[in-house]
């Protein structure tokens, strides 16, 4: 009788354990999503992506991530897979803000490549990436 109640408490155990790990899959994905977006400043602008706010010290204004950037007109990726983004255009601008040190840009003789050297610190940010090709 002992070993039958074991038994059946072993199988819920599994069960459980199972479920959770299906869980804790279902949040890492969600949590491993990020977005990317590559375009020339009009394409952007036109997209309602790039507002102009706030001017620093009179001489530059901040680019920011507008608050009506819609997820379908971005590309999804997953943060742990995507070390390095191509770009076959001459000049590239990253506009969303990431730490200098932590991705370079290297031009070769064909095109520009993005390398993230240390995603958790590119990504802490947000979960967004948008680059300007002009």
């Amino acid at each position: 009788q002992v070993k039958a109640e074991l038994g059946m408490d072993e199988t819920n155990l599994e069960k459980t354990y199972e479920e959770q790990l299906a869980i804790t899959f279902e949040l890492y994905k969600i949590v491993n999503r990020a977005y990317f977006l590559k375009g020339t400043r009009e394409e952007l602008r036109s997209l309602g992506l790039l507002d102009q706010t706030g001017i620093f010290i009179g001489i530059a204004k901040t680019k920011t991530l507008s608050a009506s950037a819609i997820d379908s007109v971005f590309s999804q990726i997953e943060k742990d897979k995507k070390g390095s983004f191509l770009f076959d255009e001459d000049r590239i601008k990253v506009i969303t803000p990431h730490p200098e040190d932590s991705y370079s840009i290297k031009r070769t003789p064909s095109r520009n490549v993005l390398t993230v050297k240390d995603k958790k610190a590119f990504w802490k940010n947000g979960n967004y990436l948008i680059v300007q090709t002009d």
